[in-house]
């Protein structure tokens, strides 16, 4: 198959619409070539599948009559192809922002609640800091901690699977831990980081008493998500401070790493609410699986594409045992 400006646009896995026709002894592609979107296309393509097989079944049809056949069937399907592709253009143009929240279910806000030190001794606060376990110090100029909880199993207010996303942090990758507030000590103020309005109450519960008669009142802030992405959009290019290319792939590399070795032994609701290793092991349910597996792929060869920093998740493959289905 020879085709160049298309094999630009496309990744490992993508699901196409496009012509093919016979060309000096080739089969090359003609006009468009159109990605789709594997959640759109999967039923378009199982109808397809079903009606050819059909055809092939027939007893006694002679080999142009069963091509004759084949080019309707695909001829009649075009329309569809066509629908799907523009009603995927219209989803992309007007797609809202997916649901955001934080493991609780409390919508995704940047909270930050700004104290004054009402003591002329940082070492006093520092101290108190220090010696509370919950916090974690994490960092040292400015002074920094992290107040850290155990997580327990998925919490009702988490969004299930399809109905957003949720977002938290992690000590060094540790799903079974969460920070639930951050807190830095710089000049001559207390700085109170969460995200999420109820997270600010909770966390005001905790370092106004163990700070007490050190603070002054806060000064409370809250951005949304929408209102941090403008602000990142207007602010000049001479003020933003990229973080080397370099740094930004280990650092992705690593955590990524470290995310899909837990993901391999999660429940996932795609999957019945098994894990991938537990499906792997299922010789009758490694269908689910191997599309999951694929369209993971999928979406990181195409931030290869788009950003230069994808994934290989390769590995997943022979971990579980399968490598042989990546086909």
């Amino acid at each position: 198959m020879v085709e160049v400006s298309g094999s630009r646009q496309i990744v490992q896995w993508d699901r196409l619409a496009a012509r093919v026709v016979e060309h000096a002894g080739k089969r090359v592609f003609t006009g468009g070539v159109f990605p789709l979107a594997a959640e759109s296309s999967k039923a378009l393509i199982d109808e397809l599948s079903a009606m050819l097989h059909g055809l092939a079944e027939k007893a006694g049809v002679v080999a142009d009559a069963f091509r004759g056949e084949v080019a309707n069937v695909m001829r009649e399907a075009a329309p569809q192809i066509a629908g799907l592709r523009i009603a995927q253009i219209l989803a992309n143009l007007h797609r809202p922002l997916p649901k955001l929240t934080n493991r609780d279910g409390d919508p995704f806000e940047f909270v930050e609640a700004c104290y004054p030190l009402t003591s002329r001794n940082r070492k006093d606060v520092v101290a108190r800091l220090d010696a509370e376990p919950g916090l974690r110090r994490t960092g040292a100029r400015p002074a920094k901690w992290d107040w850290v909880t155990n997580t327990p199993g998925r919490p009702s207010g988490a969004p299930s699977a399809g109905e957003g996303l949720a977002f938290d942090s992690h000590p060094d990758g540790d799903t079974g831990r969460v920070v639930l507030a951050s807190v830095t000590l710089s000049g001559k103020q207390l700085e109170l980081s969460v995200n999420s309005r109820r997270r600010l109450e909770r966390a005001r519960a905790f370092i106004e008493p163990l700070l007490s008669g050190l603070l002054g009142q806060p000064e409370v802030a809250i951005k949304s998500v929408e209102d941090a992405m403008a602000e990142k959009r207007d602010e000049p290019s001479s003020r933003q401070r990229p973080v080397p290319k370099r740094v930004e792939r280990e650092v992705t590399q690593r955590y990524l790493d470290s995310h899909y070795r837990g993901w391999l032994d999660e429940k996932i609701p795609a999957l019945g609410g098994k894990s991938p290793r537990e499906v792997a092991r299922d010789f009758e349910g490694r269908e689910q699986l191997v599309l999951l597996l694929k369209e993971l792929e999928n979406c990181e060869a195409r931030r290869a594409r788009d950003t230069g920093m994808g994934y290989d998740a390769r590995w997943l493959w022979r971990e579980l045992g399968i490598k042989d289905l990546r086909r």
